[in-house]
């Protein structure tokens, strides 16, 4: 097994916020989230930060893949859930994951933090290898 490739992201929690509020008012929190994700984040005071989290975990998966976002990538096709040990982990659907095997990565390590200000994820792709994915 090889690394085939990493991504980071960093996202701003009043900006993210403020953005959420908006999400919330047209009902479009399922385009971004999956059910499990939003149930995982719950209510309260850590909502937005657990939601940033999966978000800019969401981003560091997409440049891991080298992709970035495009046209036929959905939001909720990236899930972050939970393996057994409460440990974060990578789910692929759809075109994810059909480039995810082209490019011959197996596994992902995700790790997601937070302060009251910003919430960062580091996610490194490993594998075999495979064909690169065209941009």
């Amino acid at each position: 097994m090889h690394i085939i490739g990493n991504g980071i992201d960093l996202v701003g929690l009043v900006r993210f916020q403020q953005r959420m509020a908006m999400y919330r008012e047209q009902h479009m929190l399922s385009t971004l989230f999956t059910d499990g994700e939003l149930q995982y984040a719950g209510e309260g005071v850590h909502q937005v930060q657990r939601l940033a989290g999966i978000f800019a975990a969401k981003e560091a998966v997409l440049k891991a893949l080298g992709t970035g976002w495009v046209d036929d990538i959905a939001w909720t096709d990236v899930e972050v859930g939970l393996s057994a040990t409460g440990s974060p982990v990578v789910v692929l659907h759809c075109e994810t994951a059909a480039l995810a095997d082209s490019r011959g990565i197996s596994q992902w390590m995700l790790s997601i933090s937070n302060s009251d200000s910003f919430a960062v994820a580091s996610v490194i792709a490993s594998g075999h290898g495979g064909k690169e994915v065209e941009h």
